[in-house]
């Protein structure tokens, strides 16, 4: 598939989709594949009548229907999609709106409250929208906008313009804006299946986490775009993902390592809870053997684990029981490159420890109006990750500090 091809799959679901089939289940609603793409195609009228291409526009919202329908209104409009953390504070938000020049903002009405503290004069902020039942006089209801604005025409876009900008703490107390382009996004979503042995339209995916993070936003698109069901929850209450591993049957999981003690301590599973699952993943740099083996005589299945970060997500795999005590990363998945070099900018030996960098379509282009950080961590078409490590004998990467 030519990469024009890939870029349109993402940015219009209705292809090859029946419209009907369900693409996302959340709380008591399913809303299909059609549901998607009308819906996205109406609110990418009002960016594009906003003139709002090339333009981030931020949200902040949770898990559901409306924030799959806000990404894909983006993307279809040309705008660049730049999802913001629940957790942030009314500073830390009014720097990023300052820092991005974000001119469109979509809150949830629960977070309202941050906007009065906060001089959007002073930000490039020049229309909001409130995402809730209850409409906010002085604010412009986020329901308006799934109604078309006019005739809708898809914006044209290349592989090398940027989709979406996450923004994530950076060392120096402040946040980085990870910038991924239409081309690193599909590099993202092609990596991540590869990680999964291969989604498809016959996966029902159970997500935990956040989709305004990085995590629950590729474990939904790759799942869209490989023609999955999603089953949305919000947050991590065992109470509510067991019963969901009964009733939803998923056959993929992803989530945090602690998510998966917390289900085996909860005493309310057994082996047939898991029955319907083919795989279940996590991220991190290591698993210790103790859980691994607790969790897979409980359950049967290996808890297999990815590497990645935001600028650069899925890179490596370990699907092995039992790594040895060691926090084996696996290996490099395919089309993922990756060396460890030395103080002297050379490739160390087998079992010399060195920084680990990568290069792949999944790889950020660089950070949203920060060329500094950009050519700090991005030379000569590698990303440097910061992450210590060294190769064992058997290929297996092997971290030993980040």
């Amino acid at each position: 598939m030519s990469d024009s091809n890939r870029i349109e799959n993402i940015r219009d679901f209705t292809l090859e989709r029946n419209l009907d089939t369900i693409a996302l289940k959340f709380k008591e609603e399913s809303f299909t594949y059609g549901d998607l793409e009308l819906m996205s195609r109406h609110m990418s009228t009002w960016f594009t009548a906003m003139e709002l291409k090339g333009e981030p526009i931020a949200f902040m919202m949770p898990n559901g229907f409306d924030l799959m329908v806000t990404y894909l209104a983006c993307f279809k409009s040309g705008a660049v999609a730049m999802p913001l953390s629940r957790r942030l504070g009314a500073g830390e938000l009014r720097n990023i709106l300052i820092e991005s020049g974000a001119k469109c903002l979509i809150i949830e009405l629960d977070k309202l409250s941050l906007l009065e503290e906060i001089d959007l004069k002073k930000t490039s902020v020049q229309t909001v929208y409130v995402n809730g039942v209850v409409p906010r006089e002085g604010y412009n209801n986020f329901y308006s906008l799934l109604g078309p604005a006019g005739e809708y025409n898809e914006t044209q876009v290349s592989e090398n313009d940027p989709a979406v900008v996450f923004y994530t703490p950076s060392a120096n107390g402040g946040f980085n804006g990870i910038t991924h382009t239409y081309s690193s996004m599909t590099g993202i979503f092609e990596s991540t299946s590869a990680a999964l042995e291969n989604v498809t339209e016959n996966d029902r995916i159970l997500v935990l986490d956040p989709q305004i993070n990085i995590s629950g936003f590729l474990e939904t698109f790759t799942g869209l775009n490989y023609g999955a069901t999603i089953f949305v929850h919000e947050g991590y209450r065992v109470e509510d993902t067991i019963p969901a591993l009964v009733n939803e049957r998923p056959t993929l999981m992803i989530t945090h390592i602690g998510v998966y003690e917390k289900i085996l301590d909860s005493g309310m599973t057994e082996k047939d809870t898991f029955a319907t699952l083919r795989g279940i993943y996590t991220g991190g740099k290591s698993i210790s053997t103790e859980l691994q083996k607790k969790f897979y005589d409980h359950s049967g299945l290996i808890i297999q684990l990815g590497y990645g970060m935001t600028e650069a997500i899925w890179l490596t795999i370990n699907r092995e029981l039992n790594s040895g005590g060691t926090s084996s990363i696996g290996k490099a998945l395919p089309g993922v490159n990756i060396r460890i070099i030395g103080a002297d900018g050379r490739n160390v030996s087998v079992g010399e420890v060195g920084e680990i960098c990568v290069a792949g379509q999944m790889v950020t282009p660089g950070y949203w109006n920060n060329k500094n950080t950009t050519s700090e961590k991005l030379q000569h078409g590698w990303f440097i990750t910061g992450d210590l490590g060294y190769v064992d004998t058997e290929g297996n990467i092997v971290i030993v500090q980040n």
